[in-house]
Order: C-alpha cells, then sequence, then structure tokens
C-alpha cells in the first residue's frame, strides 16, 4: 500500500501549544504504524512522563533539537 500526502494534508490534532497533523494513521496500517509531524512550540516541556505498551517511536527532527527522556 502507497500512502501519498501532500504538504498540510491530513488530520490536524491541537495538543497544547504544538499541532500534530496525522499523515498515515495506525488503521490504514493494521496498527503496525503511524506517520505523524509535529510542530512544537520551542518552550513546551512535552507530555508528561509516559509509557506505550506496544508502540516505538522514531523522531526524525528538521530543526532545533528534542530531548527525550
Amino acid at each position: 500500500m502507497a500512502v501519498l500526502m501532500r504538504n498540510g494534508e491530513g488530520e490536524t490534532i491541537p495538543a497544547g501549544p504544538s499541532t500534530s497533523l496525522v499523515k498515515v494513521p495506525a488503521a490504514a496500517t493494521e496498527g503496525r504504524a503511524s506517520v505523524i509531524e509535529m510542530s512544537l512550540d520551542a518552550d513546551w516541556e512535552g507530555p508528561p512522563p509516559h509509557l506505550h505498551d506496544q508502540i516505538d517511536h522514531i523522531w526524525y527532527v528538521v530543526d532545533g533539537s528534542v530531548e527525550v527522556r
């Protein structure tokens, strides 16, 4: 299966001062993967500490840096 999303396309999900744009939802891959583009506010502390039992995250940072704990 191929998915093509143009710039700005996808489901927008506001999350505090950041924005998530779902490019490929997990439902489209039978729950195996999803692709989410995020724009993070520079001063945002991020989400509270939490755990995903069945999800791995891969980050591709285009500009700036992200610290993950």
